[in-house]
């Protein structure tokens, strides 16, 4: 299973207990990753794996073409699920998480429509979106910018942008 990444995932306080997770998943190792999948989700399946005793690694599975890939999102300190930006304050319970093998998620895994065959960042509007090489040369200028392009293209979403404030059309 391939990783990618959520763009805004920040590790800074855990980058070798999640090279260690993540190689792990990559193998289809879930049992040392100590997978769990997250239970009692409206809008979303979510996998946690266990960095160290207190913090957490959010994923979720997707799937382009044949390969599945492991896409990771955040990681959840001290247990505090309901800070989580993805799980919008679902209430998660260590203790009644399920064990899963690697087979089940796959059958599970969001489809997405591309993944970029070399870059492994992600970024998350309304669904997963991997820039191609020219979408991300854009996505990487710096604002004012006008973007034109034909109708039904999607120029004109709503972006989640920090230095935007939601405000382009990337």
């Amino acid at each position: 299973m391939k990783i990618l990444e959520y763009v805004d995932l920040n590790l800074s306080l855990h980058k070798e207990q999640y090279s260690k997770v993540t190689a792990a998943i990559e193998k289809g190792d879930f049992r040392s990753a100590d997978i769990k999948k997250l239970t009692n989700m409206t809008h979303g399946k979510f996998y946690r794996a266990k960095l160290d005793y207190a913090n957490r690694l959010l994923f979720s599975i997707v799937r382009h073409v044949e390969e599945v890939y492991a896409l990771m999102l955040e990681v959840i300190e001290n247990h505090e699920y309901n800070n989580s930006r993805f799980l919008r304050g679902a209430e998660v319970v260590e203790d009644n998480l399920p064990d899963i093998d690697p087979p089940e998620p796959t059958k599970d895994a969001e489809p997405v429509r591309y993944i970029h065959p070399e870059r492994r960042e992600i970024h998350l509007l309304d669904q997963v979106i991997s820039f191609d090489d020219a979408q991300n040369a854009i996505y990487k200028m710096s604002p004012p910018l006008i973007v034109l392009d034909s109708a039904g293209s999607g120029r004109f979403r709503s972006c989640s942008h920090t230095h935007c404030g939601g405000g382009c059309s990337s």
